[in-house]
């Protein structure tokens, strides 16, 4: 089962005690059947375990249906690319949830080129390979992300705010200069969930904005925004806001102005920032 990242949220469980032994013998019952419906669901729950440990969606695979037609189309390179790309895919997201994983990208390619010339194996030990890593990526999300969160839920609810604050936001502050703490810079959402909402960045030094808790201090829902889509920070002594886009769909203001990716831009106060495919749009005032 898949994940139910894309909303933002995490609700379903995966799939971590996945049978390899089912794709051989029920594949083999329904003339390929199985097999298709396996590796479709192998491949979504690789893109499930790995993106919330990744920083964006650039190494997001397309469904198994699109991997096999592409793969055919070119004679099979598609695939191998596709494996090797899958392969340390998998061992990166590994380290981030601390789980050992052996095998990379080059691992599956040797396994599919030389193990299936020498001993006509080597398809079957990839999708073992990537059977046995996914489970175990699996564990550890489903740890993370379904049943530490539901340990933690706390049994009576924390008493609300005494003023009212945008929801899913958590600023530090414990390391922002005194010298900050007097300045104004205020981020008005104009547009999307957080509509008609006021957030004083006064002294937060920089705040982050997209779609991931891991990477991002103010979260938005929005699937057309990032993980870590942009920073925004408030500068007194210029009297204006310098906004850093990491995402893939872009960071604009004023509506017609995409900023540099990776490269913090001066924008005056009064400017708009539309993120994404436009849902969500601030004033900087």
């Amino acid at each position: 089962m898949s994940s139910n990242y894309g909303s933002g949220s995490y609700t379903e469980r995966l799939e971590d005690h996945r049978q390899f032994w089912k794709l051989i013998v029920f594949g083999f019952l329904t003339c390929g059947i199985y097999t298709v419906i396996y590796c479709y669901r192998l491949v979504n729950d690789i893109n499930a375990v790995c993106r919330p440990v990744e920083p964006d969606d650039d190494d997001n695979s397309p469904n198994y249906i699109v991997v096999a037609l592409l793969s055919g189309i070119t004679c099979g390179i598609y695939g191998l690319i596709w494996f090797h790309k899958q392969g340390d895919r998998i061992k990166r997201a590994g380290k981030e949830y601390g789980v050992d994983i052996n095998e990379t990208g080059t691992t599956l390619l040797l396994w599919l080129l030389l193990g299936t010339w020498i001993v006509g194996i080597g398809a079957f030990m990839v999708w073992y390979i990537l059977t046995a890593n996914v489970n175990r990526l699996a564990k550890a999300y489903n740890y993370r992300f379904i049943d530490h969160l539901e340990d933690d839920e706390p049994a009576v609810p924390p008493a609300p705010p005494a003023e009212p604050v945008p929801p899913r936001i958590h600023i530090d502050n414990s390391d922002v200069g005194t010298s900050m703490l007097g300045a104004r810079g205020t981020l008005k959402f104009i547009k999307g969930e957080y509509k008609d909402q006021t957030i004083d960045i006064s002294g937060m030094g920089t705040i982050v904005i997209g779609r991931s808790g891991q990477y991002s201090q103010l979260i938005l829902l929005d699937p057309t925004v990032s993980r870590k889509h942009c920073a925004i920070q408030f500068k007194p002594s210029e009297n204006a806001f310098f906004v850093t886009d990491y995402s893939s769909r872009g960071t604009w203001m004023n509506g017609s102005i995409r900023l540099q990716n990776g490269v913090p831009v001066r924008c005056p106060v009064g400017s708009r920032l539309t993120l994404g495919d436009g849902k969500n749009e601030i004033l900087l005032q």
